[in-house]
């Protein structure tokens, strides 16, 4: 439940700042999403498909776009990405 309304936050986030700068959703690709709610976004997808346990940080990581060491700077472990999703 926690993940679910999580997830919505960042998406309403994404879709202010697609319309702050005048874009379509469909066309983000000029738009500048927080490399944190990308990450947190692609977490929470991947944990509600497969589970904590079976979700690997390079499995993450390339979800959302980035390199397995970009999200260790961001978070530092795969569990602290989860709690801040929560």
């Amino acid at each position: 439940m926690f993940a679910f309304l999580q997830k919505a936050k960042i998406e309403v986030r994404i879709k202010d700042t697609l319309d702050k700068v005048g874009c379509l959703v469909e066309n983000k690709e000029n738009v500048h999403i927080s490399t944190e709610d990308r990450i947190l976004h692609a977490a929470i997808d991947l944990m509600e498909q497969k589970g904590f346990k079976a979700v690997t940080t390079r499995e993450i990581a390339i979800e959302a776009g980035f390199s397995e060491m970009t999200l260790f700077r961001h978070f530092g472990t795969k569990k602290k990405a989860s709690r801040d999703s929560c």
